[in-house]
């Protein structure tokens, strides 16, 4: 696991842990440079087409995975009605709550968009 490093910028020592930390390592991943390499002439044959294609297709992959997340609304009320009456209260306070804190929003120009 990575961890965070700290500089000082008064160590003595700062602009070389800088430059340490700064340094690009060569990439040795014939794939990844590959990848790389493909990326950039997308890029240049198809400009920003090429950038806007580039979230559309993570979005193409991820969505069967985190559909299988979905709950039906059914589920959700069973849930629901299986909770101990305190948390039952609790989250019915806490929604109320959010609820009013969004009117109040609205009121000077903020919305909440919900689907």
């Amino acid at each position: 696991m990575s961890s965070i490093r700290i500089l000082n910028s008064q160590e003595p020592d700062f602009q070389n842990k800088l430059n340490t930390l700064l340094a690009f390592e060569t990439v040795t991943d014939n794939q990844l440079i590959q990848t790389m390499d493909t990326i950039i002439q997308r890029i240049r044959q198809n400009g920003d087409n090429a950038l806007l294609d580039r979230p559309k297709r993570w979005i193409n992959i991820l969505q069967p995975a985190s559909m299988s997340c979905l709950l039906t609304q059914n589920t959700l009320k069973q849930a629901f009605d299986n909770l101990a009456d305190d948390v039952k209260h609790a989250l019915e306070l806490s929604a109320g709550r959010i609820f009013h804190f969004t009117n109040t929003k609205k009121n000077l120009g903020f919305y909440l968009q919900t689907n």
